[in-house]
Parts: structure tokens; C-alpha cells; sequence
């Protein structure tokens, strides 16, 4: 990965804080290789309404 620099660990944003799209395909690859458990979770859908 050459074209990302993380500046904290949560993910919200912060001046250069950057990626590529193809780093993120390497560190999706990682992850479900890796770890192919990490697809129970993020299948799971959750929706909520607002009651008005």
C-alpha cells in the first residue's frame, strides 16, 4: 500500500488522512482472506425508521 496514510485509528476524518481505491481492494482482500468470518457480520442489514 503506497497511496494510504492513516493519521488515527478511527477513521474520521483528518487533513492527510488518504487512500486509493486500490488499497482498499488490498486491504479488503486481506480482510476476507484472512478472516473470511468477518462476512457474518457485515452481511447483517439494519435499518431503523424515525417515527414522525
Amino acid at each position: 500500500m503506497n497511496d494510504t496514510t492513516f493519521k488515527n485509528c478511527h477513521g474520521i476524518d483528518e487533513d492527510g488522512h488518504v487512500t486509493s481505491a486500490y488499497d482498499i481492494s488490498l486491504m479488503s482482500r486481506e480482510l476476507l482472506t484472512k478472516h473470511p468470518k468477518i462476512t457474518e457480520y457485515t452481511t447483517i442489514w439494519m435499518d431503523s425508521l424515525r417515527d414522525r
